[in-house]
């Protein structure tokens, strides 16, 4: 997982704070809780738009299921950010960035982009 210091960068370190943000229902279990829905935050749009869409972002989710991860940082509220980079998808590697709210009622989406042959930048 990668450093956790650009995982939310708005002036609110708690919520997905885009008015941009679309719904979709899903069933996922990570970390042992089963997920009905799932929130994208339309950041990802602003630079990575040719490469990224809500289709496959919901892919990059569904390929979590079953799976446990630790957070990369947990706010004073209690929302934990994840961070997997890279993560694969049909043959294609991605930073997917992500939040659980401390009810648990949805996995929120804060950004995703493609990552060229898997590498990270340093």
């Amino acid at each position: 997982m990668a450093n956790s210091k650009n995982l939310h960068n708005s002036a609110s370190s708690d919520k997905i704070e885009s008015e941009n943000r679309r719904e979709h229902k899903a069933s996922i279990m990570v970390n042992g809780i089963l997920f009905t829905r799932v929130v994208i935050d339309t950041h990802y749009e602003k630079k990575h738009k040719a490469t990224m869409n809500d289709k496959i972002i919901l892919g990059l989710i569904q390929a979590l299921y079953g799976r446990s991860f630790l957070p990369e940082t947990v706010s004073t509220s209690g929302f934990k950010y994840f961070v997997n980079d890279p993560w694969p998808l049909n043959d294609k590697w991605y930073r997917l960035i992500w939040l659980i709210p401390p009810d648990h009622s949805y996995i929120g989406i804060l950004n995703a982009f493609r990552r060229k042959n898997g590498k990270t930048k340093k």
